[in-house]
């Protein structure tokens, strides 16, 4: 089971990434890690690494090699759209 700290990383990761997705653009870790200085979780490269990883374990994530960068599978946006709604309740 996910805890709600680890559950709003992962939210906060495959969001972000998402969105580099729908404008057609690829994201890596030093990316992501000074996009989350810029909100509450100030996570280091290792530790999008560690994250990614567990996402791509879950099926959340999809990661390739270079400049393909990461995407988010059709299962990570499921689970976007019910943490999203959650969230909301």
């Amino acid at each position: 089971p996910v805890g709600r700290k680890q559950e709003e990383e992962f939210v906060f990761l495959l969001d972000a990434i998402r969105k580099y997705n729908d404008i057609g653009k690829s994201v890596g870790r030093k990316a992501l890690s000074q996009l989350s200085k810029d909100f509450k979780y100030n996570l280091s490269e290792d530790q999008i690494r560690n994250r990614t990883d567990l996402l791509m374990d879950m099926n959340l994530l999809i990661k390739s090699r270079g400049r393909a960068g990461m995407q988010v599978s059709l299962k990570g946006i499921e689970f976007l759209k019910n943490a999203k709604r959650k969230n909301m309740e």
